[in-house]
């Protein structure tokens, strides 16, 4: 059985992808960030000029940024994505609610309709028994 989805519905479920993976690279260019270990920056000769002492090597602060661009990225993209997947939650509860008052709304129609029809057969078969009372008393 094929399953037709709402735009609403595809939405909702990009939305969830993009935030569940973006989710994910977040917390692993978090927990790559915090667990990197920085290596001791290489001995300089006396007299080269060379990085302060205390200072990390480039490379480390080069990974660190990276890590912590992505971790922002990363972050920014899971709160916007989840307040789209919350708001078209929302949309499609809204949604699926319109169409169940809709629908209700049709079927009480359609019942005053078959009482209305019901009704109105019933008083024909009333005037056919009656004429056909008349006729049967005229023949007498």
């Amino acid at each position: 059985m094929v399953r037709q989805t709402s735009r609403l519905g595809r939405a909702r479920n990009i939305f969830l992808v993009v935030f569940l993976v973006s989710t994910c690279v977040a917390a692993l260019s978090l927990a790559s960030g915090l667990l990197s270990v920085e290596e001791e920056p290489p001995a300089s000769e006396p007299g080269s000029p060379g990085p302060s002492p205390g200072s990390p090597p480039a490379a480390v602060t080069e990974a660190n940024a990276l890590a912590v661009i992505t971790a922002v990225t990363s972050s920014v993209t899971s709160v916007f994505t989840f307040l789209g997947l919350v708001s078209t939650t929302v949309l499609k509860w809204r949604k699926e609610a319109r169409q169940r008052a809709d629908h209700a709304l049709e079927r009480q129609q359609k019942e005053i309709e078959v009482e209305k029809q019901r009704l109105e057969l019933e008083a024909l078969r009333a005037e056919r028994d009656e004429r056909l009372r008349r006729m049967a008393h005229d023949n007498e």
